[in-house]
């Protein structure tokens, strides 16, 4: 099962207007401003973690904040459809900005944390 047969059958039969296949943050970004972005199966991998901005938590009634530490694979599995399996790091000095960050504007201190 490879991307292009999952582009191929989903777009078929779903109504969707677009597919994204990785980390979407960039992806949502050029649909809204361009919405001339077509519905094909985008592969967009964040490198660098730290680039972007912390989870807004202001409209978050949780008592806990998740963080995450990593994106991706550590696994190179090969019955896997994943299209991409290399793990990517948030450095230690932008986590504990996020910690003391939170820790200031919501003073939350119950933290859930993700890794990969």
């Amino acid at each position: 099962f490879f991307i292009d047969d999952f582009k191929s059958t989903y777009i078929k039969n779903n109504p969707s207007h677009y597919v994204v296949i990785g980390d979407g943050e960039d992806a949502i970004v050029q649909i809204l401003k361009t919405d001339t972005w077509d519905n094909n199966i985008g592969l967009n991998v964040i490198k660098n973690l730290d680039n972007y901005p912390a989870p807004d938590y202001s409209d978050s009634p949780s008592l806990m904040k998740t963080i995450t530490f990593s994106r991706g694979c550590f696994n190179n599995c090969k019955f896997c459809n994943t299209p991409h399996s290399s793990v990517r790091y948030r450095s230690p000095l932008n986590v504990v900005k996020e910690l003391v960050d939170i820790w200031k504007k919501y003073k939350k201190s119950s933290f859930i944390f993700t890794d990969s």
